[in-house]
């Protein structure tokens, strides 16, 4: 709906007049209520501190109802300045004597004060809003209707106040000369009007608004991969169809989208600042855009789940790739194309600056010059207005500018995307596939889950992109032996492009213009077309765009037409229409996602650095060929492929002392795309912050296209990546994890890693740690692996690499120990092999300390320190001197008495603990489901412990003369783990132990008794030390129940019951009396 015009001057100008008497008149009559119903305000007191101060009224609640310029004037202690709106609000929290806001007589047609007031600023909200009109025929109806409402309210305001009868009658008096003047007088409306703004202001905020969320719908669907889909296939699908979980952290606490606003209100309500600068950071293909596009969507429809995100009266989305955009009154243009026709870009900013506004600028690694100008802006509005949230999208690499730009008013809020949660992964496929419109018949997408769920995929850690799990998705629909094989993301990326050129070529061979090419033709134009391609992604690049400039698209149409190919059908292939905030009717096109774009730079810098490489493996396979047809004797063959091989090798050396070194290829690319830059900025010198995903690319294309790289340039290749950011030893694992490398660049890796110190493996970074502990020399290692040592890519090469070193080794193998296999551990003979090397060195120290390898003082000489896990007989004959901690598992009585001479041989073992029984036949009163934890003195034997356990299954054993066993387990301590399920029936008590303790698992509301009552069977004479609940605290009633449970049942503990996570400080203090009074012990949690 468009501004109304004046059908006369006559009709303008009473408007104005009707105008002015509202907001003047009215405003004033609301100034002298707030004034009498505020009477203790002291001078000066600004209207906010009298509102905290005096009425003690929480400042949150009050900031939400304000705008950012109200909220400036109530620090003001001069009321002039406030407007009906801001009044009238003041009146309902800061007046005595009225109803409380939202009580009834607010709007409950009577002849109340409150009532009054509100009719007022209805009135003027009516008459904003243009919901009747001002004509000869009610300009005099309604001014006496606005002078009686106004006349109601004083003489109201009087009686509740005890205001004197000769003051009423003089202010009534002066109000009514006022508005017969203002009625009366003609008025000079040249320039712009308080009226005619405050017009514009609210068709902005409501017309204005309407037509934003249009747009954010319209720009709700997303088809990232649009380029690789069938035509009959949707190519866009709505992202509240597909959008699953974002898993965020802020330092160690982990969020969700539907909590970040939340968030950041909270740290700046903590912080007093007035404006939030919220920065979200997360590499490629992470979920950044994927988050905003929600966020804009679900403002939109008015149906989020996201918290305070419906607070905000304008979400302002913008695209820092876009050049065409450069300032925030063209942000605002672009946005509402519409109320711009109505409303001078200069004071479009005006209009809505004293809103609650959130700007969501998205990809801040892509600032060009006129985006860093809007940018600015938004900066500069936030500074001087507040109440300003700005939430920023950037690759890691963009950090330090962020604070750089950010004013001293803002809070910063910093969070890293995760992407979508293991658990959550199977649904974004479910929900992307569907929205597809694919048929379930087309979408048995069962064997991609299964891929997916495969723990020995190195690729685990990229599934947690929503970008990969598209691609991914949409290869398996493909061919899902194309999905197979993948192992590293670098993979996907060639995976996926090779499904693009494979697709192009069969509609090719259909179309019109390039039918009667046969396959070598067409590979070739294909080829020297996607050369091209490379370059221009290369150029872009360096020009900060994602977009590609007019000049570069021109150019790839030049090469498509001196080619004979047809470049509407190519550019759709390897490009997508690219969306635009403004209506520019110019054709853009741009690369389906920035890592894309990447990959491509990658590319051709790999095809510039191999240009001259001779491809040693296809002419020796050549060779080969011609050798065997020619049917020569194998010996001589043999001699003229070595032959031939050195050779090669030689001239391959040759031509590498000349060869382009890989920073060249990027100076030369950056120098040249300077050229088509023209009159646009460029920075002096390259940035190898902004090659690193071309860089980590580049290190994986160059080992799957099979070339070997030499020293100085796997040097090179490492010292570039560090140049780019790659720093830290986390950092180096995660681009480890992403890329295969051959052996010369995981050395070089290896050294600037600097591993020097404690080395600790955990699942993910298995495969990793092979690459690079074979060139490096930690003083210690830890393996600490959870999962089922199958599931764990290149676990046996680690351990392979382990042995015969120098540095002092722990492992735990948690699922062995957890999930004992009949078999035995498929790691028992690496893990032999280990203890065997360890052995030999210890031995070698024993017999001829002077023989053993030279050490430094310091240096462990490769001992082995710690084992947790399943062993054979075998495995444990060789477990070395130098153990001082050992946790095994018990498969069976037998699996015991093949490992007792071992363990009985180990001497001064500091440590034995958990021995665990997986046999729930063997071990009668303790089944299967307990697992011991012990901490014994020196020289205990295993023998010893069974007879001080009494535990039939382990069968008599003699007791050392040395000493009682009731003198060694009273110097011990065990803890017990009582899994779910655990029988009481035949459970017996357990020996005196001076610290023993029972930890009940999986223990909730229904299984008190049962866990109660097993502890119960179980105690000694002299009861337990503690007992521990994890996971209990999660329901309070549980744990009252608990402890009541505990009392009936008449189970003593000396030092406490613990349970998990921590209960409120009112309902901790309850339970610790309860459980002093009835069980003689302390409550924890």
């Amino acid at each position: 709906m468009a501004l109304r015009p004046f059908a006369s001057d006559k009709e303008r100008q009473m408007t104005f007049r009707l105008y002015e008497m509202t907001t003047r008149k009215g405003g004033s009559v609301l100034q002298q209520v707030l004034e009498w119903g505020t009477a203790n305000r002291q001078s000066g007191q600004s209207f906010a501190d009298y509102l905290f101060l005096v009425r003690k009224l929480p400042k949150g609640p009050m900031r939400k109802k304000l705008s950012p310029s109200q909220w400036r004037k109530m620090d003001d202690h001069n009321l002039d300045g406030f407007d009906i709106t801001l009044l009238y609000l003041c009146i309902q929290y800061g007046c005595h004597g009225l109803a409380p806001p939202g009580d009834q007589r607010w709007v409950d047609s009577g002849d109340t004060l409150e009532y009054n007031l509100t009719s007022v600023k209805n009135f003027r909200n009516s008459f904003l809003h243009e919901e009747f009109e001002v004509d000869d025929s009610n300009f005099l109806n309604k001014t006496e209707e606005l002078r009686n409402l106004l006349n109601k309210i004083l003489k109201k305001a009087a009686e509740i106040y005890n205001k004197d009868q000769q003051l009423l009658d003089d202010v009534l008096q002066t109000l009514s000369d006022e508005i017969n003047v203002i009625r009366d007088e003609s008025l000079d409306l040249s320039g712009r009007s308080s009226l005619d703004f405050d017009r514009l202001r609210q068709y902005v905020n409501s017309e204005g608004k309407l037509e934003l969320k249009r747009r954010y719908r319209d720009m709700s669907s997303i088809g990232p991969v649009s380029n690789l889909l069938d035509k009959y296939i949707k190519t866009k699908v709505r992202i509240d169809k597909v959008f699953t979980k974002i898993l965020m952290k802020e330092d160690d606490t982990q969020i969700y989208l539907e909590d970040l606003l939340a968030l950041a209100e909270r740290r700046q309500n903590q912080s007093q600042a007035s404006s939030t600068a919220l920065l979200v950071e997360g590499p490629a293909g992470v979920g950044k855009t994927t988050l905003t596009r929600k966020m804009i969507s679900d403002w939109a429809s008015g149906a989020s789940s996201m918290e305070k995100l419906q607070d905000y009266e304008f979400v302002l989305l913008v695209e820092c790739r876009a050049r065409e955009i450069r300032s925030l009154s063209e942000l605002l243009q672009s946005l509402l194309p519409t109320a711009s026709k109505q409303v001078r870009k200069e004071y479009l900013v005006e209009c809505i600056q004293d809103n609650r506004l959130l700007f969501i600028i998205d990809g801040l690694d892509e600032l060009n010059s006129s985006s860093e100008q809007v940018y600015r802006e938004i900066l500069k509005l936030g500074e001087s207005h507040g109440d300003v949230t700005v939430l920023c999208t950037t690759r890691p690499n963009k950090v330090l500018d962020f604070k750089r730009y950010v004013p001293d008013n803002f809070n910063i809020v910093h969070v890293h995307v995760l992407g979508i949660a293991e658990d959550d992964r199977e649904e974004f496929v479910n929900n992307y596939s569907q929205a597809l419109g694919i048929t379930v018949e087309e979408r048995d997408i069962t064997g991609l889950l299964r891929y997916l769920n495969r723990k020995e995929s190195r690729l685990q850690d990229h599934w947690r992109f929503p970008f990969n799990l598209v691609f991914v998705t949409v290869l398996w629909l493909h061919g899902p032996e194309a999905v197979n094989s993948m192992t590293t993301a670098t993979e996907l990326f060639l995976k996926t492009h090779e499904m693009c050129q494979r697709k192009l070529r069969q509609r090719l061979f259909d179309h019109e213009k390039t039918w009667k090419l046969d396959f070598p033709e067409m590979k070739e134009k294909m080829d020297k077309f996607l050369k091209k391609l490379y370059e221009e992604a290369l150029i872009n690049h360096c020009c900060d765009d994602t977009v590609l400039s007019r000049t570069s698209v021109e150019r790839l149409r030049d090469t498509c037409n001196y080619l004979d190919l047809p470049a509407a059908e190519i550019l759709s292939t390897f490009l997508i229409q690219a969306t635009s905030l403004t209506e520019e009717a110019e054709e853009k096109y741009s690369f389906p996602h920035k890592g894309i774009q990447d990959f491509f730079s990658a590319l051709y810098v790999m095809e510039s650095l191999i240009a001259d490489d001779l491809d040693i493996p296809r002419i020796i396979s050549g060779f080969r060929t011609v050798l065997s047809s020619s049917n020569v004797p194998p010996r001589v063959s043999q001699c003229i492929i070595q032959r031939n091989h050195e050779i090669l090798n030689k001239l391959n050396h040759n031509a590498s002392r000349t060869e382009s070194s890989i920073r060249s290829v990027l100076d030369a690319t950056f120098k040249d795309a300077a050229k088509y830059r023209a009159r646009r900025e460029h920075a002096a010198e390259l940035d190898l912050a902004k090659w690193q995903n071309i860089l980590v690319h580049l290190m994986g294309l160059l080992y799957l296209e099979g070339r070997t790289m030499g020293e100085e340039r796997s040097a090179e290749l490492v010292a570039l990546l560090k140049g780019a950011g790659v720093e830290g030893r986390s950092q180096w694992l995660s681009l480890l994890s992403e890329v295969k490398c051959e052996a010369t660049v995981s050395r070089h890796v290896a050294r600037v890693m600097d591993m020097r110190g404690v080395v600790r493996v955990t699942d993910c970074h298995v495969a990793a740690y092979a690459s690079v502990l074979p060139h490096a020399q930690p003083s210690s290692v830890e393996v600490h692996v959870s999962c089922d040592p199958r599931d764990v890519p290149r676990l046996t090469e680690l351990l392979t690499a382990m042995k015969g070193k120098t540095w002092a080794t722990k492992m735990e193998f948690q699922h062995d120990f957890r999930h004992p296999k009949a078999g035995g551990s498929v790691l028992d003979e690496h893990l032999r092999q280990i203890f065997q090397h360890t052995l030999s060195l210890d031995a070698v120290h024993a017999a001829a300390p002077s023989a053993a390898p030279s050490l430094p003082p310091h240096r462990p000489r490769g001992e082995v320190l710690k084992f947790k896990g399943q062993l054979s007989a075998a495995a444990a004959s060789a477990l070395p001197r130098s153990l001082q901690e050992l946790q095994l598992v018990l498969l069976d009585d037998a699996h015991y008495d093949a490992l007792r001479p071992s363990l009985s041989s180990l001497p001064r073992l500091k440590g034995l603990r958990d021995l665990a029984s997986a046999s729930s036949q063997a071990r009668g009163s303790l089944s299967a489901a307990l697992i011991f934890r012990f901490r014994l003195m020196p020289l205990i034997s295993d023998a010893s412990l069974a007879a001080a356990l009494q535990t039939p299954s382990l069968g008599p054993a003699p007791v050392a003369p040395c000493q009682s066993s009731e003198s060694r387990i009273g110097s011990s301590s065990v803890l017990l783990h009582v899994a779910a399920g655990v029988s009481g029936a035949a459970l017996q008590p357990l020996p005196h132990v001076d610290h023993l303790g029972l930890i009940f698992d999986h223990v909730g509301e229904d299984t008190v008794e049962w866990a109660s009552g097993v502890a119960r069977k179980l105690q000694p004479g002299k009861g337990y030390f503690h007992l521990l609940f994890p996971g209990l605290g999660k329901t309070l009633t549980a744990c009252y129940r608990l402890l009541e449970e505990l009392s009936r049942c008449g189970v003593r503990v000396r030092r406490s019951v613990l349970v998990s996570p921590a209960v409120a400080q009112a309902d901790f203090v309850a339970l610790n009396s309860i459980s002093q009074r009835g069980i003689g012990c302390k409550f924890l949690a």
